[in-house]
């Protein structure tokens, strides 16, 4: 994932809702952070602003993948793929692929 290798162009914003094994392996990617997995799984305000927290990191990362990376990924089943992608960030950022969410308790008590 190195900026010298080439983007994975073929990343458009369509794709995270119309690409099956995309839609899947972004569930799964917020599923592995315990975040919610969609927008139907949001039963709060808090889990709706978490879940718009958390995708908004987690498509910053895509969108940034170069093809190389997004073409392995592609080969694993949705899961294994968030399980593998989530672990490459994180040895090549030192830091998760979904940050945490710090304002989860400023939410429940109204500060």
């Amino acid at each position: 994932m190195s900026d010298d290798r080439e983007k994975a162009g073929n990343i458009k914003p369509k794709m995270f809702s119309e690409d099956p094994w995309m839609v899947g392996f972004i569930s799964d990617c917020l599923d592995i952070y315990g975040c919610p997995r969609n927008e139907e799984d949001c039963l709060t305000r808090q889990e709706e602003v978490w879940y718009t927290y958390s995708s908004m990191f987690l498509m910053g990362a895509i969108e940034h993948m170069d093809k190389e990376t997004l073409d392995e990924m592609k080969l694993h089943d949705t899961r294994e793929a968030a399980y593998k992608y989530a672990a490459l960030y994180e040895d090549l950022y030192r830091e998760p692929l979904i940050m945490p969410f710090m304002g989860k308790d400023e939410l429940v008590s109204g500060v």
